[in-house]
């Protein structure tokens, strides 16, 4: 502290500054300026700050005794206080206010004005005046802004003789939504209490509170009494309600319970946010104090409450903690979701006394069950009793039965669970676990002839034979777990068996798996040997390793993988792609770094490398690949390998930083390679393509060259092709964009001269090239020509020589502009078809030498003579080819072709559905007898319809078919 004073005794002035330590509120400082004149003391500036804080407490005034009469003034503020001042988190803040006392000890006035805040109370103002004595203050006046509403009220504190307080509080409108979000609403409270502390008895009294408004929609009301007088407590009344939902409660507490309560809640989202369903219940709770007999009866209908859900719930309890009586627990629950476990039926029940009890538990989800029930005791703070039935149905990994009754304690110091057997003829699981509070908690588990068929149904298509055993030993003290363990599996056998595969098995000589954890690392071993196979082996070591708090950036990992695998008959197991694996592969890959960045390095190999691709019915074979993984998390890999008489060769590099998001740049580079050889198409490739990967982008660059193929597809006539207005939103549920690729290429296709193909009546080779580009979101587009090399086409049982046939590609790639001419000669007639247009709107006309009407130059085509010289057959067919063929002017071929064969009408008919369409002839034979004929265009139906006048009024129809039938018409004109 320092002081500087100057002046006599009875007038001076004094100013410095102290350092303060308080063990309650901590360190403070203080700057101070006082001074005395006779009888007056001024207080010209005291400041009040605490270091490291931005708190400060400003107070001046003065004070004066004249002829023993005590009088005094003060005022001052303050910024950025908080309470506590200092070390805990603080409850109240205040960022600034005012306040002042004038008066005397026995009659002085105060006032005060402070922006205040709490936890959950958003800034508040707050004002106060009163009056006070020796013996007390009176609040006149209290107001605060709160939550968008106003509190007054007004209220007493007196200390002598003895403590006594009373207040009264009005609050409106407030909106619990600034401090709760989940809490909207508009609130008005109103409350009186009074209190007393007398010889150390404490007597506190809400003769009334009540709150009304609206809250979260609903209408909002609760009202409430409650007294407390030296430790009985007393509730003569509480209600609440909200929308549709009530919950009240009354009783007392003092040397024995008295109370009672009860819910109606037909929407739960009235009463909680979040809450949905029907919860209805009562319960009481009697008797003394240490040992009161307690009731509840409480059932529910489709609940749901944060990640809980139930269809059905039902909960009845009535229990005598004095052991007066039996007590019971009955729950059951239907269709249960805790999380994203679904639970058909969950019942738990307890019956006894606290000397003898029985407690029983059964859950059953769909394909899973389990069932327990023990016997027990509670003495002298310890429960302990025998598990004495277990089931559990486990599906896929069958019905497991406690093997004998298992005995368990718990208490405050100890607790044990002993000879806990699991058995599944012939396995058994068997669990020992003990606790002290001194040497913590150890445990152990014996695992022995556990099928290994039970974990067949994870991987389809493979059975697994054979048996697993171990042990494992487990302790935890002074905040350190401790453990081993060591499984092995004696030999066994995978067999994998699929419909495209014979039956496949792979011998096992055995494998082990040995764990170890203390306070300087977690370490562990494994090893499989494969029967004339090779074999596997690695570890795994991470230093200091602790359950309690894995810091995955700093924990460090080190380890190595070692595999000299020959056959390699499993890889159908997870790529079923393929099939008839064959090769020898072998690792040496080395781990370091921290299990956040773990850093690989070493070499993968794969030699004399087979495998099948039955989609494409080529077989990979002579391959030779080497992965190198790099410290910096790339892979570099290099290899070649060959199909057919021709080889490819693959380089580039994988990178392996960021799991989430996968980069990659390969080079394919090809000659003759066999692509495919498949009864429709066989072909070889040349590839001399780049192909980048970043994340969802997938961009393709280079040329492709195909030297041969031949293409022979299926016949396809019976296929039905939508048409041009048809257009298709999806063919597949639709994608989240995160699943979309973004595909980007520049690829040029180049054909020699040895493409062939042959369908759908054409016969011929293919040459010419494409320039292939994509881009995201733009459809694919090609530039270039594909030419048709001595073409023939059969059709009608003609032969017809391709002239010309060319495919013109300027814009996108499925409609490729058309220049075809075929033809034929007849003695000196020449007919021939010309198509152009494009792929999807083809344009066809018919032309021959000498000159003629398109229907004779058809006729020509088709037949080799005129419509003169053809059947009636034969001028059908002539007719649906110029219907079908979709030549420029069909329709009126159509009609000049009926005419040349003396028919009235001649058209095609539409039916309800494009198969029921029809061709249909008609002539008049007589003046009043008309007939026609109908053949379906797509169904082998035919129709014969008769129609003969009897009058201008009268006439009579008969037609036959796959239905007959006959009609009588009159017919009126006007």
């Amino acid at each position: 502290a320092q002081a500087q004073s100057r002046g006599t005794v009875s007038s001076f002035d004094i100013t410095g500054t102290a350092d303060l330590s308080e063990k309650q509120y901590g360190n403070m400082s203080t700057a101070f300026s006082i001074s005395r004149d006779a009888e007056i003391w001024y207080i010209k500036n005291l400041m009040l700050s605490i270091p490291g804080n931005d708190a400060l407490i400003s107070l001046s005034g003065r004070y004066s005794q004249v002829n023993g009469a005590m009088s005094f003034q003060s005022k001052g503020n303050w910024n950025s206080l908080s309470w506590p001042l200092q070390g805990e988190e603080p409850v109240v803040k205040s960022r600034e206010g005012t306040f002042s006392v004038n008066g005397s000890p026995d009659a002085y006035g105060f006032s005060l004005t402070a922006d205040i805040s709490a936890n959950q109370v958003p800034d508040s103002k707050v004002k106060l005046s009163g009056t006070g004595t020796q013996d007390g203050i009176i609040l006149t006046s209290v107001f605060a802004e709160l939550l968008n509403g106003e509190l007054t009220g007004h209220g007493s504190v007196n200390w002598n003789p003895y403590y006594t307080w009373q207040a009264s509080l009005d609050v409106q409108s407030v909106n619990p939504a600034l401090s709760w979000p989940d809490w909207p609403g508009t609130l008005d409270l109103i409350t009186e209490t009074r209190g007393e502390m007398k010889d150390g008895r404490l007597l506190i009294s809400v003769k009334s509170a009540s709150a009304q408004g609206e809250l979260r929609g609903h209408p909002f009301k609760a009202e409430a009494q409650f007294e407390m007088t030296d430790g009985s407590y007393s509730l003569p009344l509480f209600h609440l309600s909200s929308g549709s939902a009530h919950l009240s409660a009354s009783g007392s507490y003092s040397d024995v319970w008295d109370a009672q309560w009860s819910a109606e809640i037909p929407e739960l989202s009235e009463l909680f946010p979040g809450g949905k369903g029907d919860i209805r219940g009562k319960g009481t709770i009697r008797g003394e104090t240490r040992s009161p007999q307690f009731t509840a009866h409480l059932t529910g209908r489709n609940v749901l409450l944060d990640s809980y859900q139930a269809s059905g719930l039902i909960i009845n309890m009535d229990v005598d903690a004095a052991d007066r009586e039996h007590s019971r627990i009955d729950i059951t629950a239907e269709n249960v979701l805790i999380d994203t476990q679904e639970i058909i039926n969950l019942t738990l029940k307890a019956d006894g006394r606290t000397d003898s009890h029985h407690i029983s538990l059964s859950a059953k989800k769909k394909r899973e069950s389990i069932l327990l029930s023990a016997d027990a005791r509670y003495h002298d703070g310890v429960w302990e009793g025998e598990l004495n039935k277990g089931e559990l149905d486990a599906a896929d990994f069958g019905l497991w039965q406690l093997k004998k009754p298992a005995a368990f304690s718990l208490s405050a110091k100890d607790a044990f669970l002993r000879d806990l057997c699991w058995i599944h003829d012939p396995a058994t699981v068997c669990v020992d676990t003990e606790w002290t509070d001194r040497h913590g908690l150890t445990g152990k588990a014996d695992l022995s002839d556990i099928p290994l068929s039970l974990f067949s149904t994870l991987i389809p298509d493979v059975a697994l034979d054979g048996t697993l055993e171990g042990e494992a030993d487990i302790s935890y003290r002074t905040n350190t777990l401790y453990g081993q363990a060591a499984f092995r599996m004696p030999a066994g056998s995978i067999s994998y068996t699929s419909d495209k595969e014979a039956p496949l098995r792979i011998p096992l000589e055995g494998g082990r798996l040995e764990a170890s954890l203390n306070e300087e690392a977690l370490g562990m071993t494994i090893e499989l040997s494969v029967k004339e196979r090779g074999q596997i082996k690695g570890a795994l070591n991470l230093p200091f390793f602790t359950l309690q708090e894995v810091r995955k950036e700093e924990q460090a990992v080190s380890g190595w993988l070692r595999s000299d695998l020959k056959g390699l008959d499993l890889i159908p197991l997870f790529i079923s792609e393929v099939h008839d694996t064959k090769g020898h592969i072998s690792t040496d890959l080395n781990v370091s770094g921290t299990l956040a960045r773990p850093i690989i390095t070493g070499h993968i190999t794969l030699t004399e490398g087979n495998a099948g691709i039955p989609a494409l019915g080529i077989t990979l074979k002579d391959m030779h690949f080497d992965l190198t993984v790099n410290q910096s998390g790339t892979v570099n890999v290099d290899g070649r390998f060959a199909s057919g008489k021709g080889t490819a060769t693959v380089t580039g590099e994988l990178a392996l930083k960021d799991p989430y998001k996968m980069s990659a740049a390969f080079h394919v580079r090809g000659e003759n390679f066999e692509a495919v050889k498949l009864p429709e198409l066989s072909l070889l490739a040349s590839p001399d393509i780049t192909i980048r990967l970043q994340d969802k982008d997938l961009d393709v660059n280079g040329s492709l060259f195909i030297p041969e193929a031949l293409i022979e597809p299926t016949d396809m006539s019976d296929r039905i092709t939508a048409s041009s207005d048809v257009h298709i939103i999806s063919e597949s549920p639709l994608k989240s964009e995160q699943e979309t690729w973004k595909i980007s290429s520049n690829v040029r296709l180049r054909l020699g001269d040895s493409i062939r193909f042959t369908g759908f009546g054409l016969t011929s080779r293919v040459t010419g090239g494409i320039h292939i580009t994509e881009a995201p979101g733009i459809p694919t587009k090609a530039e270039g020509e594909l030419r048709i090399v001595d073409g023939r086409y059969k059709a009608y049982g003609q032969d017809l020589k391709i002239k010309k046939g060319r495919l013109l590609f300027v814009g996108i790639i499925d409609d490729p502009g058309l220049d075809i001419r075929a033809e034929r000669e007849v003695e000196e007639v020449v007919a021939g078809v010309q198509v152009t247009g494009t792929l999807k709107t083809p344009e066809m006309t018919v032309f021959s030498t000498p000159a003629m009407e398109q229907s004779e130059a058809l006729s020509y085509l088709l037949f080799g003579r005129g419509t003169s010289q053809l059947s009636g057959a034969e001028g059908g067919k002539l007719y649906s080819a110029a219907s079908s063929a979709g030549l420029s002017g069909g329709d009126l071929i159509a009609k000049k072709i009926g005419a040349a064969f003396g028919l009235k009408d001649v058209g095609i008919v539409d039916g309800d559905t494009l198969e029921e369409s029809a061709l249909v002839i008609g002539k008049y034979l007589s003046p009043k007898l008309y007939i026609s004929y109908g053949i379906g265009l797509f169904e082998p139906i035919s129709t014969l319809r008769m129609r003969y006048d009897l009058s201008p009024n009268w006439i009579v129809e008969s037609e036959h078919g796959n239905e007959s039938g006959g009609d009588v018409l009159f017919k009126i004109e006007r």
